[in-house]
């Protein structure tokens, strides 16, 4: 499927005038699902290149929303404590009305941190800097948009699409129904996913599992792709073990380890 530009073109609109968290929840779910439609691989290079710059402008636009609707009202909750590491610097935005609360989104942003998301909202990790980060099992976000991760392991699970961006040397561990990785490098993937396939662009050094691979840079299955390598499932098991009893301090030699594992 193409892209219908008068959907895109009223969708920008909407999300521009939108004053209500919960009215922004229900446009970016309806922007998910408009990426979600969209097959590229009759598309020339030039059309590809178009839809990807659309898409990302209405997914920028609808963050600023966001972080603009986050800010006019939130509180922290709970008496201030002087943190026991003086490098935790993570930040979580709460709504203090709690009908926003229930229909709103989580901004999470982390800086030398471990940090489980428990919440059934709508998940924004804004960035991810040598840390730890991973999402309640009983509870999983409806969707996740992750960006701007750096040296971090990620284990996220969503009861729908997750979409990552601007990602380097991480692990990312990934349980969802749809999964888009876009601009990922030195990384390693362990996903869990509906359809057994996953979509990457504009990424390389990636090591994956056992999984389809779509890819926008190079589309031909004739030719070894030269952006990601297949991991055994021994190693994805070993890798899994090795980072379940990671913490913080830890964090550059394990993913050092872990990637020179597929050198």
């Amino acid at each position: 499927m193409s892209v219908d530009t008068g959907v895109t073109s009223d969708l920008r609109n909407e999300i521009i005038g939108c004053k209500d968290k919960q009215q922004l929840v229900q446009l970016r779910q309806q922007l998910d699902s408009v990426q979600l439609s969209i097959d590229l691989t009759a598309s020339t290079t030039f059309e590809q290149k178009r839809i990807k710059e659309l898409i990302e402008g209405l997914y920028r636009i609808i963050d600023n929303k966001q972080v603009q609707l986050s800010m006019t009202r939130f509180e922290f909750v709970g008496e201030p404590i002087p943190p026991a590491n003086p490098r935790r610097t993570a930040v979580t935005l709460v709504e203090s009305n709690d009908e926003q609360k229930s229909s709103g989104s989580a901004i999470v942003k982390l800086n030398s941190d471990k940090y489980e998301i428990s919440d059934d909202r709508y998940v924004l990790i804004a960035s991810s800097v040598r840390s730890i980060i991973s999402t309640a099992s009983a509870s999983p976000p409806p969707s996740i948009h992750m960006k701007n991760a750096q040296g971090s392991i990620c284990s996220l699970a969503s009861k729908g699409p997750i979409f990552i961006h601007n990602v380097n040397n991480s692990i990312l561990v990934l349980s969802c129904h749809q999964a888009r990785l876009h601009n990922i490098h030195n990384s390693i993937i362990i996903v869990n996913v509906q359809n057994n396939r996953i979509i990457i662009e504009d990424c390389d050094g990636l090591v994956v599992n056992d999984i389809e691979v779509d890819d926008f840079n190079h589309p031909t299955k004739e030719t070894a792709n030269p952006h990601y390598k297949i991991m055994s499932r021994d190693k994805q098991e070993n890798i899994l073990k090795t980072i379940g009893d990671c913490s913080v301090d830890q964090l550059p030699v394990v993913i050092r380890e872990c990637l020179a594992k597929f050198e």
